[in-house]
């Protein structure tokens, strides 16, 4: 257990599980890593930072954050940023019970995915060689609360991928990008979304 009261920089390699690490920030040259399992790590200001994780993440939670990393072999119970994560790259190799942020921005999120080829976002269609398992995403949400004019998203330019999907909320989405962006899945129980100058959308 660790409770540091300012920003927190460099590598900490821990050598067996992590119960909770909590800390002001993380700067981006910060990196937590374990080959076994963080039960909770919190960052009351922006974790810039990675995570690495050798088996399940527990709960993780942060106001914000740009360029942040978040690693797991296994699965992750509830990851959530208060404020608007830009360009989060997120891999786990079970399931995400629980993801949510109010604002995503350039980032990527895969559930129980092995590999992407060369240039790839998205995996190859029906091809569950790309997958450990049938990964489930059980409930994700982006809220999208008082957005900046400048930033008037609340899922811009993104990318969710797991072979199933329970419950995906996006807020308003941004459909215009000039590169690959949304939602891949074989199976979703419930998708929302408001596109541009639209009524929102539930499918």
């Amino acid at each position: 257990t660790a409770n540091i009261t300012g920003a927190v920089i460099g590598l900490w390699d821990v050598a067996g599980s992590v119960s909770k690490f909590s800390a002001a920030s993380a700067a981006s040259t910060f990196t937590l890593k374990t080959t076994q399992s963080v039960s909770s790590a919190t960052f009351r200001g922006a974790f810039n930072g990675s995570l690495e994780v050798g088996n399940q993440l527990g709960t993780f939670s942060a106001a914000a954050g740009t360029e942040p990393s978040i690693t797991a072999n296994g699965s992750a119970n509830r990851v959530s940023f208060a404020g608007t994560a830009n360009s989060l790259f997120m891999s786990v190799g079970g399931d995400i019970n629980s993801f949510s942020a109010n604002q995503l921005i350039s980032s990527r999120i895969y559930a129980g995915l092995t590999r992407l080829d060369q240039g790839q976002i998205f995996p190859a269609a029906a091809n569950t060689n790309y997958f450990y398992r049938a990964s489930l995403i059980n409930s994700f949400s982006v809220r999208g609360s008082r957005l900046p004019a400048s930033a008037p998203f609340a899922f811009d330019n993104s990318v969710v991928v797991a072979v199933n999907i329970r419950s995906i909320s996006l807020g308003s989405v941004n459909t215009s990008t000039n590169v690959a962006s949304g939602v891949s899945a074989d199976n979703i129980g419930a998708l929302t979304f408001r596109p541009p100058a639209s009524n929102t959308v539930s499918l």
